[in-house]
This record gives C-alpha cells, structure tokens and sequence, in this order.
C-alpha cells in the first residue's frame, strides 16, 4: 500500500499535464506532439523549454522520429492575416525559457511516419543535444 500511495502524486502529476524532463541544464515541460487527423501528413510539438544553467543556451533544431522533418515556426498576425514563418536558432539565457504553443512558436512536424503513443524528440543546441519521449496527444478544442 505505501508503494501506491507514492505513486498517487506522481500519476496525478502527469495526468493533469504537469509532464518534465530535466538533463544538461534544461528543463522541458508538458511537450506533446498533436495526435495527426486521419490522413494528415503534418503535425505540431508544444512544450516549454527552459535554461537551468548559468551559460546562454541556443536551440538550433528539434527533431522527431514520427516525422520526415520538422522546423521551428511562429504564427504571425498582420492586417488581419495569420501566416507562419520559420525561426533560425533561439537563444535562451541563464534562467530564460521559450514556449512553443498554439497561435505562437511551434516545432512543426512534416511527412508524418506513424506515430504511436510517443515520439522520440531530439533538440539539438548549440552546447549539447537532449533527448527523450514525447506524448502524443488529441488536439484539445
């Protein structure tokens, strides 16, 4: 019984998003890939990416086995028009964090493979590379 009620915070912890991965300096929280439309061959990664170390970080790219390729991307909204542009490399300074979410930066996954219930992510930055399961998830509405 102990063992369980252990484990209690911890499953709530990850049901109700609070998901995190922390190696080299980083700590990533609540990624997940969108689960793809029946047919669709792209997708998008949402997370929080932040910079525990006491040097600059710089992400240059995030790559997903479920995917052909993928970009770092932002939506931008100019007279009225959403559109989506890529981003080079994104710097992050000591304590600094990055949020990739709807409407705003995003890591989009293109030539989708298939998926499953994760997918293995790699970010590259310009110091290391960091990786580990991401979940997939249903789009929320």
């Amino acid at each position: 019984m102990p063992r369980l009620l252990k484990a209690l915070p911890l499953a709530f912890m990850l049901s109700c998003g609070g998901q995190k991965h922390v190696e080299k300096g980083l700590e990533f929280r609540n990624w997940f890939v969108v689960k793809p439309v029946a047919g669709a061959t792209g997708s998008v990664a949402y997370g929080q990416i932040k910079n525990t170390s006491a040097e600059r970080m710089t992400l240059a790219k995030a790559d997903f086995n479920c995917a052909g390729s993928t970009e770092l991307h932002e939506t931008i909204t100019a007279d009225g028009r959403a559109r989506m542009v890529p981003l080079g490399e994104i710097g992050l300074d000591p304590g600094g964090s990055v949020i990739f979410e709807p409407g705003h930066k995003h890591i989009m996954l293109m030539r989708l493979k298939e998926t499953g219930e994760n997918c293995a992510a790699v970010f590259t930055f310009s110091q290391t590379t960091v990786q580990f399961n991401v979940p997939v998830k249903a789009r929320e509405k």
